[in-house]
């Protein structure tokens, strides 16, 4: 549930104002990012090819988010299909069992737990077209952070 003094800050992913569940949300008003350090919340970004906006069929809004794309900090690759729900971390193939948390492949996993490479997220793409057609086409999305974000996780992380 998405604590109630954050939901004037954003909109749900096809622009509706009143959220409630913290999944796919769209920021409008910059001003989250001290509410979630405040409350030790962190916020984690798509950065989504322009080209994909169609495909993923929402409608981000864009002068929000110009203003707050130098603030982001990429950490990694995501494989998605259908409209973003569906995660090959979840529903296909991905380095890391998201049930036990066993790791098939180190090397293409980074310690935020995503894949560390845009080319090994093509190979990957195209191995989930091939094991998992059914929800073909695959697509990779880089991961951001905000900058306080980025920082708490690292720190934690180290």
């Amino acid at each position: 549930m998405l604590p109630e003094e954050l939901r004037h800050y954003v909109t749900d992913d096809l622009g509706n104002v009143d959220v409630e569940y913290g999944g796919f949300l769209q920021v409008r008003d910059p001003a989250i990012f001290a509410q979630l350090e405040a409350l030790n919340l962190f916020a984690c970004f798509r950065l989504v090819d322009p080209a994909l906006i169609d495909f993923l069929k929402v409608e981000p809004p864009v002068d929000i988010y110009r203003e707050i794309q130098p603030q982001l900090k990429p950490v990694g690759w995501d494989i998605f299909c259908s409209d973003g729900w569906m995660s090959a971390s979840t529903n296909g193939l991905f380095p890391i069992d998201p049930f036990t948390g066993a790791v098939d492949d180190l090397a293409t996993i980074n310690r935020f737990g995503l894949i560390e490479s845009k080319e090994a997220c093509a190979v990957l793409c195209k191995a989930n077209d091939d094991a998992v057609p059914s929800w073909a086409p695959w697509k990779r999305v880089c991961v951001g952070l905000d900058a306080s974000s980025y920082l708490r996780l690292s720190e934690f992380l180290t």
